[in-house]
């Protein structure tokens, strides 16, 4: 058991980092490219239902931390409510930030879901039986499992009827005016603006290979494109490209039309190479994995796996690897924990242990989606492992949240 003071230094140092996470994610400048003369116009983003949820899960730590340190929910919600406001305030003076009321009283909620959170954890402590914890846990292994295998569901293409319009460019800041040949299904491609129509919607349906021929050049300190495919409205279809050194493709997906991150394929360094060397590159999708080749390079399958649910709610294309790769294993851990911290003695609990394993072993193959590699089932096994140790360390004299 954690005595008092600890737990309350323990609840505080909480609350500091998580206020930290929110300064960084919510004040930081943003670079962005002036568009050059003649460009087209900015692509509309259908992520609404992604940055209400990024906003929901911002501020729930820090809600969860006050919450463990004693503070009442109103009081908890009034503070949120305020820091929320100034940081949109600060925003509108910061480049590449946008601000609004919605961001405000979504970042509140979260604060209030995560109180919620710590008032689930502490009923599962002073007054859930062995069997109504067991369920609870189970329920959570559900959950997790199905968080977990959720980009199964949703990165699978989703083209609308509507009127596409594909633009490449052989042109292009990251190829150095180096692209002499694209194909689409074995169909040769001009440079410029490509015909409309079904046709060209038709062969992305079906997942027709792109391959390109040209020359490499200089990388770009940011994203190109090589080829890109718009609807009415200016929505982003497909697009194919670069970030730096890395290849780049995306297509609409479900996750798209539901309003969450669009889905990206990434192929770490495909890109680097020396000035002025020739190269082929061929790009095949076969459900919601990807095979990229680039001379003998390649890299396949590219694909989502268990861990990579969290880029549904928060684009990683500006994140560096090294981020990107903590948070896969935070994601895992934390679907993990709840589940750890309300198993007991009993078939429910055991269920739930299986259905956990089994969401990170056998149906991810089974799904299409990548296999689990050992540090992320390592990931899951910590969060689980945390989930017992918490509730035994905060379990005794534990309170629930005060209004």
């Amino acid at each position: 058991m954690v005595p008092p003071m600890k737990r309350g230094r323990l609840a505080y140092g909480l609350a500091v980092l998580a206020l930290l996470g929110v300064c960084l994610a919510t004040l930081t400048p943003r670079a962005g490219r002036e568009p050059e003369p003649g460009a087209q116009p900015p692509l509309r983003a259908e992520r609404r239902t992604a940055d209400t949820l990024a906003n929901l899960a911002l501020f729930a730590p820090l809600g969860f931390a006050l919450t463990l340190a004693g503070w009442p929910v109103l009081r908890i919600g009034l503070v949120s409510a305020g820091l929320a406001s100034g940081i949109e305030l600060l925003q509108r003076s910061l480049p590449g930030r946008t601000a609004g009321v919605g961001d405000a009283l979504a970042n509140a909620a979260g604060a209030l879901l995560g109180a919620a959170a710590w008032a689930a954890l502490a009923w599962g402590v002073r007054r859930a039986g062995a069997r109504a914890a067991g369920g609870v846990a189970l329920a959570g292994a559900g959950l997790a499992a199905g968080l977990g295998l959720l980009p199964a569901l949703l990165v699978v293409p989703s083209l609308p009827e509507s009127v596409y319009t594909g633009f490449w460019a052989a042109d292009t800041g990251g190829l150095n005016s180096s692209v002499r040949e694209l194909r689409l299904g074995g169909r040769a491609l001009a440079p410029g603006r490509l015909a409309s129509g079904a046709e060209l919607r038709r062969l992305l349906r079906s997942g027709a290979p792109l391959e390109l021929v040209g020359t490499s050049g200089s990388v770009p300190p940011d994203e190109f494109d090589v080829m890109l495919v718009i609807r009415d409205e200016q929505r982003e279809i497909l697009f194919l490209g670069g970030w730096r050194d890395d290849l780049v493709f995306r297509l609409r997906t479900r996750a798209s039309a539901l309003g969450l991150q669009p889905v990206a394929w990434r192929a770490p360094g495909l890109l680097a190479a020396p000035r002025g060397e020739p190269f082929r590159l061929s790009v095949e999708r076969d459900r919601s994995a990807l095979c990229v080749r680039r001379n003998d390079d390649f890299a396949c399958p590219l694909g989502f796996g268990v861990g990579d649910g969290w880029k549904l709610i928060q684009a990683d294309a500006d994140l560096p690897a090294p981020l990107r790769d903590g948070l896969d294993l935070a994601w895992l851990a934390a679907l993990a924990f709840p589940v750890g911290w309300f198993a007991r003695r009993g078939l429910p609990s055991g269920l739930a242990l299986a259905l956990l394993l089994g969401a990170l072993g056998i149906a991810p193959v089974w799904l299409g989606m990548l296999p689990t590699p050992p540090l992320h089932a390592a990931a899951a096994g910590i969060g689980l492992l945390a989930g017992l140790s918490g509730r035994a360390g905060l379990s005794r004299g534990s309170r629930a949240p005060r209004w």
